[in-house]
């Protein structure tokens, strides 16, 4: 269990954290919410000990074991992706080594009655039972079964790591710190490089995980699939609801409101009693009554209304130049990459960019393929045929290294084919954002230096009122690059995008490191657009409706499909990253097709009636029960953070043992609630039908 009590973080004179204090269970969920540059990762940080708070603790349970996926990293290592993954297995070594020396220890012993021997024996079935717990039977089972499920191909696991992007060797460290089984899991932005059946993979994986997961995403369906509990950072504070994000959104809206009534209320009586104190006070008569208000008045507990943050940016592309009907036309378009032996070609030691690894020998420069030096063409793109007019609006999905970027990156003329016809139109202006647009910016300069070095003639003008709409203050746009946030530096990326009118968008994964509420601004600027749109995402929420077109990237070949992303999903029956499994469907329309017969039926509907007041009546209830829950966990939360007036209970472990059976109720409650619920509505839906 994680305990967090009166936790202060400020950078700059600023409180990122201002005495935060709260629970995590064994077992729970947990999803950190809040806008870019609320505080996420900085907890992250602190909880998992790369970062000390000013002030404040955190407890955790002894032995428990703490697996950090940061958002960004560097992996420096010429080991192979099969021997890399392995490294998981460090502790599971070093447990079998220790066990082996134990077990020939007590076989060369004869002294059995003594307490040296006992000690050995205690030791060993200690680590018997830990080697049992980590559950290792099959490692290389289980390390093939997580990068295969990760995306990775089994002829890749013999491939130096140093060949991937950054954006698989996240994969790899991912596949690590699942592989470990650690209590504790620590994600920050864990989709940000997967696609959307990688994305599938690990929600079936976490579904099951033992553990308990605090994680950050900005993945809306992901959040919900995995997460119970929603914790929002928000002004120095936070605010824990149990639930998921899509009830949290609720929620959170209808507390607000609620707050803002009572607080409306209460300083209505407060008027009202202040009234007759200032009408009355100077009258002998009525001193008893003054005096009993006033008294009123400081017993009470003022209502105070939770400030909402509603900075957001907020922009609008610049409406697109007039361009030509056919903006790209492809014919047998074809891309292939040489893949060799640095060490042994000479053509290669000294290449300029022989050091780079092929995932990012992307350019006309990449390395020559020289026979017989080891060298061979890998074909990315093979045969493309495809008109791409004025106005349309694309998805690019597939598979990670089916060659969706190769082929943006030859459509923004940064790469050379290899063979075909690729026509762009004279008059296409193309704004590109690339995948890797963060790690694009140059550290060394300002914010502001960023965007007024490439503005040019009336733009200059407007450099910081466009920062402005992007949330980049007087104080900010002299921060230097380097020390931005992922999703800070996501927002500098777009801003730059508006120094010019283009009637051609390239995205390439735009969504990652933005916020909720900043990927829905920038969805709204899009649907706007009135030019041609070309986009990337593996985001499905953020896709939907946004695109006409998905182009389906498959072995080296793309297929059209034309509809939006929902269309491409239902036509390729793929299952929704919230959809039931194939059993409970069935199981669900053989309920509704059974009331649709039978809707006429005066004794059936008598039935219905019945059944739908007993289930509405049990949902109140259920619902009655998690409020005062929910109640009970605060108070209990409170007590565990109040380390000077409930020393003893917590030491005793007692409170700890309360919230873990009130925590363990909670669940138990929102399950039938849920089950309840989804009958209820199942009930409404087939008396419809």
């Amino acid at each position: 269990m994680i305990t967090v009590s009166n936790l202060s973080i400020h950078f700059t004179g600023t409180n990122l954290f201002d005495g935060v204090s709260f629970v995590v269970g064994d077992k729970e969920r947990v999803g950190l919410v809040g806008k870019n540059g609320a505080g996420k990762t900085t907890l992250l940080n602190i909880l998992s000990g790369q970062l000390q708070a000013q002030t404040g603790s955190i407890v955790i349970t002894s032995g428990h074991r703490i697996g950090y996926l940061p958002q960004e990293m560097s992996l420096r290592t010429d080991k192979t992706v099969w021997d890399e993954t392995m490294t998981a297995f460090v502790e599971v070594r070093q447990l079998e080594q220790r066990i082996e020396e134990l077990t020939l220890q007590i076989a060369e012993r004869t002294d059995y009655e003594s307490a040296g021997y006992e000690q050995l024996l205690n030791r060993l079935s200690d680590l018997n039972h830990q080697y049992s717990y980590l559950n290792v039977n099959n490692i290389d089972g289980e390390a093939e079964q997580v990068l295969l499920g990760l995306g990775f191909r089994k002829s890749d696991f013999l491939r130096s790591l140093s060949e991937f992007s950054s954006g698989w060797q996240m994969r790899v460290e991912l596949a690590k710190i699942l592989l470990r089984k650690t209590e504790i899991l620590l994600l920050d932005e864990p989709t940000n490089h997967l696609d959307i059946e990688s994305i599938q993979w690990l929600e079936a994986f976490l579904q099951s995980y033992s553990g308990c997961i605090v994680m950050v995403s900005h993945d809306r369906l992901f959040l919900d699939t995995i997460c119970k509990r929603t914790i929002e950072i928000t002004l120095g504070k936070i605010v824990d609801y149990s639930c998921n994000y899509s009830l949290y959104v609720e929620r959170r809206l209808e507390r607000i409101e609620h707050q803002k009534q009572v607080y409306e209320n209460q300083q209505k009586e407060i008027d009202e009693i202040e009234k007759f104190i200032e009408r009355f006070r100077y009258k002998a008569t009525k001193a008893k009554q003054v005096q009993s208000r006033i008294k009123l008045i400081e017993k009470m507990d003022l209502v105070e209304v939770d400030d909402l943050d509603t900075s957001q940016i907020h922009f609008l592309f610049a409406p697109a130049p007039q361009s030509d009907r056919v903006v790209f036309e492809a014919e047998n378009l074809c891309k292939s990459y040489a893949t060799l032996d640095k060490g042994a070609c000479p053509l290669v030691k000294n290449h300029p960019n022989a050091s780079a690894p092929l995932s990012d020998q992307r350019s006309e420069h990449s390395l020559p393929c020289v026979e017989g030096w080891g060298g061979a063409e890998k074909l990315v793109l093979k045969n493309l045929n495809f008109v791409i007019q004025r106005k349309e609006k694309i998805a690019f999905v597939g598979r990670n290294g089916e060659g969706k970027t190769t082929l943006i990156r030859l459509l923004h003329q940064e790469l050379p084919l290899t063979s075909g016809r690729l026509s762009v139109g004279s008059m296409v202006k193309i704004g590109y954002y690339a995948q890797n647009q963060n790690t694009l910016l140059d550290p060394k300069k300002t914010v502001f230096e960023t965007i007024d070095d490439v503005a040019v003639g009336d733009m200059r003008t407007k450099v910081r009122g466009i920062l402005g709409s992007f949330l980049f203050g007087n104080d900010d746009i002299e921060k230097k690059v380097s020390v931005l946030s992922g999703g800070e530096k996501a927002r500098l990326a777009l801003a730059m995008l508006l120094l010019n009118p283009y009637n051609v968008l390239i995205l390439d994964e735009p969504t990652n490191h933005l916020d909720m509420r900043s990927k829905d601004v920038l969805k709204n600027a899009l649907l706007r657009y009135d030019g041609t749109l070309i986009l990337v995402s593996h985001d499905r929420d953020f896709l939907q409706g946004l695109t006409d077109k998905v182009f389906e990237f498959k072995d080296g070949n793309i297929k059209e499909y034309l509809g939006d992303i929902q269309y491409y999903i239902d036509k390729r029956k793929l299952d929704s990253l919230q959809s039931l499994e194939t059993k409970s469907q069935k199981t669900e329309q053989s309920y509704k097709d059974s009331k649709t017969e039978n809707k006429h039926s005066w004794e059936e509907q008598k039935q219905y009636d019945s059944l739908l007041r007993k289930l509405t009546k049990q949902l109140e209830k259920e619902e009655d029960t998690i409020t005062n829950l929910e109640k009970e966990l605060a108070d209990l939360t409170r007590k565990l953070s109040d380390t000077e007036n409930h020393q003893a209970e917590i030491s005793s472990g007692e409170l700890y043992k309360q919230y873990q059976a009130k925590q363990s109720a909670l669940e138990q409650v929102m399950e039938r609630w849920e089950k309840v619920s989804g009958e209820v509505e199942e009930m409404k839906d087939s008396n419809c039908t």
